[in-house]
């Protein structure tokens, strides 16, 4: 007959023996036999082994809450571990991933390589990290391609990229259904600071033609002033400009004295000339008004992109601008590119509580500091860096920069080289590489002595040489990468990235309804303006515009 566990404890212990219990709560009368295992505990993602301590010396109680501490110490860590951006993997028969920590992106990020070598994938990975990581990051597409293939990228990702939605913010300037007001007059900061940042962005977009207008910064900015004193929009601005009723209209509720004086004193007193000193900017700005989408997008009464809270929120913004005409192009990223150096700007109040938000800016030489430009790439630069605004700044050649930005990208930490023209190699081989004279080219054999070599080595020149044919002869997704940690370039193969089959109709669908929750339609903001428009309506048949007197003979 077999005998029960409680009588078998009995009989081992003697009469009236009080049952055992185990160390881990468990039934009594069962002997533990054998030791607890160490077992391994998952704490989002991270595996941490638990080793008990025994019985022996430690009761179950106070175990339990030396168990306790240790998980929740676990869970901090785990919690309050920033990943790492993988670029890439170094090249082996083991290869090892290759990241890049914040404190290297905080000098920013710079990103070069002529076309189909992988610069646009790498720019589309490092993206895809940073939403489902929860980093405040934003992109500015000027060919499409990349904004698409982002949203291809989180599609094919659903559990990764499933509570990210709600933060992405989605701008396309050419839809004809649905698009984010965007008032640049109405962005929450000082009308000062507003109309210079406005003013930054016109000269980044026509550099050569404001150039040769010398009182171009003038007009626009005391133009800009009396709108925002108004509540209206650079829509209006031509008509200011030309018509002397509706400016009279606008000045009588200004309160600025030295904005009345610049224009019923100096703007009125120029006569004949008049045409010529504004007929340069009305060359440009006519644009908001020829062009239907500018005029609808920049018409609009609010801002749907308020780029502090966008970066404080740490929000993702993803601007498409590859269906945009040459200058729609410029002119709407040089204004979302200087609305974001307004905004980092404007933190400056927050020294303790500065969310980071990555940025990045393929072929930026269209949008940031170019030849018309008042502040340099190097101050700009320094300014971002100081309140949390870490750019990534991406083009094809160096050919398409000045020398004074030239200076100003030698200067950034993080670099990453792709395949490069043979001039460009030269140039960016003197950054990348520490050369020395230890390179053995060949060995020769003394035939007198048989036990004596002589090396012979590379001279400085060929070893130059085969650092530049070595850069410009790199094959897709390669790259050399240089960090401010490791200032020996170490050469990566990007990571590949696979999509699942999404449509075009797939994707629209997406894009649409992104764009619903922020975006208004097409015809209520042309609504909005004519019944702007219409607010300073008046009878002009008797009272021509301020040219046409000007130029009446007297």
């Amino acid at each position: 007959m077999p005998i029960s566990v409680n009588s078998h404890a009995r009989s081992t212990r003697g009469r009236g023996a009080k049952p055992r219990r185990n160390c881990d709560n468990s039934m009594p009368g069962v002997d533990p036999v054998q030791p607890r295992r160490r077992g391994r505990t998952t704490v989002d993602g991270y595996r941490f082994v638990t080793r008990p301590t025994s019985a022996t010396f430690l009761s179950h109680a106070v175990y339990n809450k030396v168990r306790t501490n240790f998980l929740n110490l676990s869970m901090f860590f785990a919690q309050t571990r920033k990943p790492q951006l993988e670029i890439g993997r170094k090249p082996g028969l083991c290869p090892a991933k290759y990241r890049v920590h914040d404190q290297a992106r905080s000098t920013h990020t710079y990103v070069i390589g002529v076309t189909g070598k992988g610069k646009s994938k790498l720019l589309e990975h490092l993206l895809f990290q940073d939403v489902t990581y929860g980093n405040g990051c934003g992109v500015l597409d000027p060919h499409s391609d990349l904004a698409d293939d982002l949203l291809r990228y989180l599609l094919s990702h659903p559990q990764r990229a499933a509570r990210h939605w709600s933060r992405i913010i989605y701008f396309d300037p050419s839809r004809s259904d649905y698009l984010i007001p965007f008032n640049v007059l109405k962005s929450g900061f000082p009308a000062y600071e507003t109309a210079q940042n406005i003013v930054e962005a016109f000269r980044r977009t026509w550099p050569k033609a404001l150039d040769e207008a010398p009182r171009f910064a003038n007009i626009a900015t005391a133009g800009i002033l009396t709108l925002i004193a108004n509540g209206l929009t650079l829509v209006e601005l031509p008509r200011l400009l030309t018509d002397r009723l509706y400016r009279e209209t606008l000045i009588e509720p200004l309160e600025d004295p030295e904005l009345v004086a610049f224009w019923t004193e100096r703007y009125e007193k120029w006569g004949r000339e008049t045409p010529l000193m504004v007929e340069s900017i009305l060359n440009k700005v006519t644009a908001f008004t020829l062009n239907p989408q500018l005029r609808l997008l920049l018409g609009a009464e609010d801002n749907g992109l308020d780029f502090r809270r966008i970066m404080d929120e740490g929000r993702v913004l993803i601007v498409n601008l590859g269906r945009c005409d040459a200058e729609t192009r410029r002119l709407i990223g040089s204004l979302i590119v200087t609305g974001l150096e307004q905004a980092a700007r404007a933190r400056r109040d927050q020294r303790e509580r500065r969310r980071p938000f990555y940025f990045c800016i393929d072929e930026f030489q269209d949008f940031c500091a170019n030849d018309g430009a008042a502040q340099t790439l190097a101050q700009i630069l320094s300014e971002c860096r100081k309140f949390g605004l870490h750019l990534t700044l991406s083009h094809q050649t160096l050919s398409q920069v000045n020398e004074r930005m030239k200076g100003a990208l030698g200067n950034i930490q993080l670099k990453i080289v792709f395949g490069v023209s043979r001039q460009d190699a030269e140039i960016l081989a003197r950054h990348l590489f520490q050369i020395n004279g230890d390179q053995v080219k060949h060995r020769v054999r003394d035939t007198d002595q048989q036990t004596r070599s002589h090396p012979v080595y590379y001279s400085l020149p060929e070893v130059w040489e085969r650092c530049v044919q070595t850069l410009q002869n790199l094959p897709g997704r390669h790259a050399f990468v240089q960090s401010r940690q490791q200032q020996q370039a170490v050469r990566i193969r990007t990571t590949t990235i696979r999509h699942a089959a999404i449509d075009e109709d797939a994707l629209d669908a997406h894009k649409l309804r992104l764009l619903k929750r922020v975006a208004m339609r097409t015809d209520a903001l042309a609504r909005q303006i004519s019944t702007r428009v219409s607010t300073y309506a008046y009878d002009q048949v008797n009272e021509p515009p301020q040219f046409k007197e000007t130029l009446a003979p007297a």
